[in-house]
């Protein structure tokens, strides 16, 4: 997964609905897991053409795009998931919360990667890219630095031992010492200092 930048939290595209919660459909439908939904969905990407993907949820993820051991199919209040990625040298986004599960939505934005691989396929060069239109996107903001949890990649509600072993990991990928980049462990020093003041203040 060379290609995939993991992205924490949702950054949903701009003018794009949402799906009322009491709307969505059970992701249980997709006998699938988010390892091989995502799996499936870079393959589909990569054979289109596709690069410089980012999948972005309120899922946290690791670097190498799995969620953490907890959280393949907990429940949580947005399952949404935005897919980027740049294709003939433009900016695009599939974003989808139709279903229940995060899990769900990563399914169904490899289905609709799919799909539009099979349009190209059958001599649809032209309804392709009007189609793709339909998907251009801004980037979604660079970093979240703004919030600890994000830098951390933990969830603002997790017990503050959970936060601490985030902070460790961060820490070990980050630090300068170890190949890291400077300005990122400062983002990480910066967002453990406003972890433990959050924690404080909500005792």
């Amino acid at each position: 997964m060379s290609d995939l930048e993991p992205r924490y939290p949702l950054h949903w595209p701009d003018g794009q609905g949402r799906t009322a919660d009491h709307d969505r459909s059970s992701a249980y439908k997709f006998k699938t897991t988010w390892q091989r939904a995502m799996d499936d969905l870079l393959d589909q990407l990569r054979l289109m053409g596709a690069a410089n993907t980012i999948v972005s949820s309120w899922l946290a993820i690791r670097r190498d795009g799995l969620p953490y051991a907890d959280q393949a199919r907990r429940r949580i209040e947005d399952p949404g998931v935005a897919v980027y990625f740049t294709l003939g040298g433009e900016r695009r986004c599939i974003a989808v919360d139709m279903y229940d599960q995060p899990f769900g939505n990563l399914r169904a934005a490899g289905l609709a990667v799919k799909a539009l691989r099979d349009l190209e396929r059958h001599g649809g060069g032209n309804m392709l890219r009007t189609a793709m239109e339909g998907f251009s996107a801004l980037p979604p903001p660079a970093g979240s630095a703004q919030n600890w949890w994000a830098v951390l990649v933990c969830r603002p509600d997790d017990h503050i031992d959970v936060i601490r072993h985030a902070y460790t990991t961060a820490v070990k990928r980050t630090h300068p010492d170890k190949g890291g980049d400077p300005e990122e462990f400062q983002q990480v020093q910066t967002a453990w200092e406003e972890a433990q003041a959050a924690h404080r203040s909500a005792a």
